[in-house]
């Protein structure tokens, strides 16, 4: 018999997905989709950078409703067209499932001939290290102009099924089952929070900064206690034994 594989990575397309196990539907499975090749002269599903995240029995971060220009889980500019793709500048995995993938996008054009891009770096940990079973970040770099007219607004959102509640800089995301993911905004440190009905669950919604830090967990129970050393990028974020960090082009586990 051959094991089913808990990676699957498709390098042409830009397709990373990282698994826990193969049991039951308490599996954790985390994807990420880069766009490496996009279709040309047409709408294609999802964005580039776009996340999804399950497990524990709850969708965290879902598909958003197929209506429309679809624009979900990643930072939206409200007044540009979408970025059309994405290229991997760093990918690393355990053999546990846990990965870390970072994308930059290609560049958008204002009107002014300036150019905004992206570095997004994602971080699966399946280790337990954090003291939950799964642990996930993600980091928004942009590279460019960011004063641009059209540039200067920045949504932060991602799509879910469960319960939210907004307390500061978390939320809080309940699934059917009781199980929990808490999420930190650790940057921008002035974050507005808020979310709304959809049609296919909630959309969490986060404003106020031109930088995005983010670090989630998905667990029974208690949620592990996110401790920040420093500020924005530059932060140290301890979550148990876990240690988390950007480096400028993607994000670094200490123990996963």
């Amino acid at each position: 018999t051959c094991a089913l594989p808990i990676f699957l990575v498709d390098e042409a397309k830009g397709f990373y997905l990282f698994r826990d196990r193969w049991q039951d539907g308490n599996d954790f499975v985390a994807s990420i989709y880069l766009k490496q090749q996009p279709l040309g002269g047409s709408w294609s599903f999802p964005d580039v950078g776009s996340f999804r995240i399950w497990g524990l029995g709850g969708h965290w971060a879902n598909a958003g409703p197929s209506v429309g220009e679809q624009r979900e889980n990643l930072v939206v500019l409200p007044k540009t067209r979408p970025w059309e793709a994405g290229k991997n500048i760093s990918f690393s995995y355990r053999p546990n499932g846990s990965g870390i993938v970072s994308l930059r996008t290609d560049d958008i054009f204002g009107q002014d001939k300036e150019s905004i891009g992206l570095v997004r770096s994602f971080a699966v940990d399946y280790s337990g290290t954090s003291g939950a079973p799964g642990l996930f970040a993600v980091v928004d770099q942009f590279l460019g102009s960011t004063e641009a007219e059209e540039f200067r607004e920045k949504v932060w959102v991602m799509h879910t099924e469960g319960k939210v509640t907004i307390k500061g800089q978390n939320f809080t995301i309940q699934a059917a089952n009781g199980a929990t993911m808490v999420g930190t905004f650790i940057a921008p440190t002035r974050v507005k929070l808020s979310w709304e009905k959809t049609d296919t669950g909630s959309k969490i919604i986060a404003t106020g900064g031109s930088e995005f830090f983010v670090v989630m967990s998905v667990q029974r129970g208690q949620a592990p206690a996110v401790k920040v050393e420093g500020s924005g990028l530059a932060a140290t974020v301890r979550v148990g034994k876990q240690e988390i960090s950007f480096d400028g082009d993607r994000l670094v586990l200490s123990k996963w």
